[in-house]
């Protein structure tokens, strides 16, 4: 005979079983050995490549985290069918906030270390009055010289792509950082607005009449009250005019006095 002093975690909407569990870790293994390989396979990549599938990467985790917390409150009875993911409100929008700024600062360091790498060539095996003419000539392009062994010198030129390729990535800086902020502060604002409406429907369900309220200058009339106070003078009158009647129909009788 089972003990009914230990309740059963069915009754309180706990489903939670072995399986479950399971399936968790499996998935979990699964997601972690993906992601592995991926990065084994990426760590000779160059940045222009590592950083955007660390940003993926990152992103695509964070979902998957959340569908493991959704499962799991799927299973405990504490999902809102109302929301995405059946997560409590305001949980998506946070989580898209959070990965904005997350893929702010990647991209941040991804700008300011392409922008703090300058190419440059090599123009050896120059005279004197060739390297005095080519210094003349490249302008702010000219990187420095040295002198080789042999007599001759070699100039260092810049790229003249790099001043091109830093303006754009302060650009995309200024660009990034003013999404993010609009992001945020309308992620902040719904919020706001959200609560002072819940706030101001409130007040005005308070300051509203119940629908059983009543004024105490205007009678109910289902309630009969008013008939009850007419009733009495509206007797009266039907008697009043009752006996005005009768004397007048004795008037009209032969041999009534006139």
């Amino acid at each position: 005979m089972a003990d009914e002093s230990v309740p059963d975690p069915r009754s309180k909407g706990i489903l939670i079983e072995h399986k479950d569990i399971i399936i968790l870790i499996c998935g979990v293994m699964i997601v972690t050995v993906i992601f592995g390989g991926l990065i084994l396979a990426l760590k000779d990549a160059p940045h222009s490549v590592l950083l955007p599938m660390i940003s993926i990467l990152g992103i695509v985790s964070l979902l998957l985290c959340l569908s493991g917390i959704s499962y799991v409150f799927v299973k405990v009875k504490l999902d809102n069918k109302d929301q995405a993911l059946g997560l409590p409100p305001g949980s998506i929008q946070s989580v898209i906030a959070l990965s904005l700024v997350v893929l702010f600062a990647i991209l941040s360091v991804f700008v300011l270390t392409a922008m703090g790498e300058t190419k440059t060539r090599s123009l050896s095996g120059l005279s004197v009055p060739d390297r005095d003419s080519q210094i003349a000539r490249l302008g702010a392009n000219f990187a420095g010289w040295q002198a080789d062994a042999n007599g001759t010198y070699t100039i260092f030129v810049q790229d003249p792509a790099s001043a091109g390729r830093d303006d754009v990535g302060k650009q995309l800086i200024v660009l990034i950082g003013t999404l993010m902020t609009s992001a945020v502060s309308f992620y902040f604002g719904t919020r706001a607005t959200v609560a002072g409406a819940a706030v101001a429907a409130g007040s005005d369900d308070a300051a509203r009449p119940s629908p059983g309220a009543r004024t105490a200058d205007a009678p109910n009339p289902s309630s009969g009250a008013g008939t009850q106070d007419a009733a009495p003078e509206t007797e009266n009158r039907a008697d009043a005019a009752d006996g005005a009647r009768k004397d007048q129909q004795n008037d009209t009788k032969p041999g009534g006095t006139p």
